[in-house]
């Protein structure tokens, strides 16, 4: 999957929440830095940030969204070191216009000059059955990582990632099955996961749901 030299940008994303994408990121990012890879881990998901829960770390007030906005002096304002070879960037605040600063040239430059530093820049995305911001983020990614999870993930959500493929909306799809048991089979999941989350988003995208910005 990584093994071209220019495939530096993985994308992390699921259906739902729930699914594991965080932890996904996270320990994609750890492993490869300490293969010796110098590695990024990018909050993606500016409108519901977990990176620093799941970290352990304090929440910062400055990152991916204020660098995206302008606010930021330059990368290295917006960045931490963990561990040797294991750099984060935040999420920052979360934005009144996820989409507006997603679409901005910024992304590009950005992304640009990460690839000119780090070997791997790993985003921890939005699920993209309920907004569109990962398929936003598509174009400076190089593979997506599409999570679904035993007894969480929705039978529908075979067929929607399938489409996704199909349509080349996302950049070369790789389904991770998350929280599998070594008895388990596809086929005996239970399904029927209810959405009954608070997610910081105020309408579903693309799962059976219109766009809202």
């Amino acid at each position: 999957m990584l093994n071209e030299p220019n495939k530096k940008v993985v994308m992390v994303t699921s259906t739902v929440p729930g699914e594991g994408k965080t932890f996904i990121s996270i320990n994609l990012a750890r492993s490869l830095s300490l293969m010796d890879k110098k590695v990024l881990l990018i909050g993606g998901d500016i409108r519901n940030p977990k990176l620093s829960h799941d970290l352990g770390i304090p929440k910062v007030n400055i990152g991916f969204s204020t660098y995206l906005a302008g606010m930021a002096h330059g990368v290295d304002e917006v960045t931490e070191v963990l561990y040797p070879n294991f750099h984060i960037m935040q999420a920052g605040p979360v934005p009144p216009n996820p989409n507006e600063l997603l679409s901005k040239q910024t992304l590009n430059d950005l992304f640009d000059g990460l690839r000119e530093v780090y070997d791997y820049i790993i985003i921890d995305s939005a699920p993209v059955g309920v907004v569109s911001d990962s398929f936003m983020l598509n174009r400076v990614a190089d593979v997506t990582l599409y999570v679904m999870r035993e007894r969480v993930t929705q039978k529908d959500a075979v067929n929607f990632v399938n489409s996704i493929k199909r349509d080349n909306r996302l950049a070369g799809v790789t389904v991770v099955l998350n929280g599998t048991t070594p008895q388990g089979k596809y086929g005996s999941y239970k399904y029927g996961y209810k959405y009954s989350y608070r997610y910081g988003y105020s309408q579903k995208y693309g799962y059976g749901k219109s766009k809202k910005s």
